[in-house]
């Protein structure tokens, strides 16, 4: 899923933490994609952190 959000709180994420620090608002757009749940728990760390695929880099490439 992929779903625009136009403000909001960090909600414990250091990465937009840190973002709301640099621009001094909570107020700035968000792209947010989701990875589905077809993970054990805990892997989906290694999916969103690990190395594409040669095939998903080349379908990557062509939609940049």
């Amino acid at each position: 899923t992929i779903r625009i959000k136009k403000k909001g709180s960090a909600a414990g994420h250091n990465g937009l933490k840190s973002i709301e620090e640099i621009l001094h608002t909570q107020d700035y757009n968000r792209l947010k994609f989701g990875i589905g749940k077809e993970f054990p728990q805990g892997k989906q760390i290694d999916f969103v952190l690990g190395e594409w695929h040669p095939q998903e880099q080349i379908i990557l490439n062509e939609r940049i």
